[in-house]
């Protein structure tokens, strides 16, 4: 009976050790993105999606300057996020310039990999191979930070 409890112990502790980075992150997250200003809010460590979306979306529209068009890029929980953004100039139907705005969300289990899979992502949308290196990652956050 000991042998058994002392070999069911060590497997609970193996079994600890090998759980990944990411299932000991706890919280919600959440960006947001206007496309419209370039403005992004981010929200981290909530206990639900409403509360993470609506602090992300306020953050967004402050820096907005109340453009109106802030969207929900990528949510997440217990893990981290990323968004990357290209900025292109061009012209209206009408011949007026014109900034376009496109963001590529990332996630993974840790944040340098969040930022890596969004910059990645950019890059495997964007056909012209010479706009590739436009791509900017804008924030990384995780599910727990600070």
């Amino acid at each position: 009976m000991i042998k058994a409890v002392a070999t069911g112990c060590l497997a609970v502790a193996a079994l600890a050790a090998s759980i990944e980075p990411s299932l000991a992150r706890s919280g919600i997250g959440a960006i947001f993105y206007s496309p419209s200003t370039g403005a992004y809010g981010y929200s981290d460590r909530y206990k639900s999606i409403a509360a993470a979306n609506g602090r992300a979306q306020s953050e967004c529209e402050k820096r907005a300057n109340g453009a109106g068009d802030c969207a929900l890029a990528q949510g997440f929980g217990g893990n981290c996020a990323a968004l990357a953004t290209v900025e292109l100039s061009g012209k209206t139907n009408e011949g007026k310039p014109t900034v376009f705005r496109l963001s590529y969300p990332g996630v993974a289990d840790d944040r340098d990999d969040a930022g890596s899979n969004a910059l990645l992502n950019c890059q495997n949308n964007i056909r012209d191979a010479t706009l590739k290196g436009l791509c900017k990652l804008v924030v990384e956050v995780c599910s727990d930070d600070h």
